[in-house]
């Protein structure tokens, strides 16, 4: 019955959200960005869908509709929906955009202060600003919320190293 009936195809938007996955990684991204346009023009405000149309963006050098994607995504992103607002600090952080990750997190701390995700990205965020003080008390903090899960504390001990 799917088969036939193309009206049913369109509607697996995790199938195409894979496949778009797998378009980025064989490195056809246009393939990817057809894809993901189709999945965004179904459900303007799929999440997933916007952070992989910014990965394509991103990849093809297309800094402004990257950040506009990863703008959107962190917009639209639900109260515990973190990953969208850590993307966009992450971007701007890769851009050299140190102010602009900073506004970016002001959000993602408005939504979950103690979050340990949201705590590294403003240890990085300060980092980048040259703030030594802030990131040491913001990797104090991550510290104690990785309690014990080793990964955590190795990302953190690698930041604090930064911090001397």
């Amino acid at each position: 019955m799917c088969i036939r009936d193309r009206r049913l195809d369109t509607k697996f938007t995790a199938a195409h959200l894979s496949l778009a996955r797998l378009d980025i990684a064989a490195g056809n991204l246009d393939a990817a960005a057809s894809r993901l346009d189709g999945v965004l023009a179904r459900e303007p405000q799929n999440t997933a869908a916007m952070l992989m149309a910014a990965e394509v963006g991103e990849r093809r050098a297309q800094f402004a509709v990257a950040q506009r994607r990863l703008t959107e995504a962190a917009d639209v992103a639900g109260p515990a929906e973190l990953k969208p607002g850590i993307a966009l600090v992450d971007f701007h952080l890769r851009q050299g955009q140190s102010e602009a990750a900073r506004e970016a997190l002001q959000q993602l701390m408005r939504k979950a202060p103690e979050d340990l995700e949201v705590v590294t990205a403003s240890a990085r965020v300060y980092l980048a600003l040259s703030d030594l003080t802030g990131a040491r008390s913001a990797l104090s903090r991550a510290s104690t919320l990785a309690a014990k899960d080793a990964d955590a504390l190795v990302r953190i001990a690698l930041l604090q190293v930064r911090c001397v």
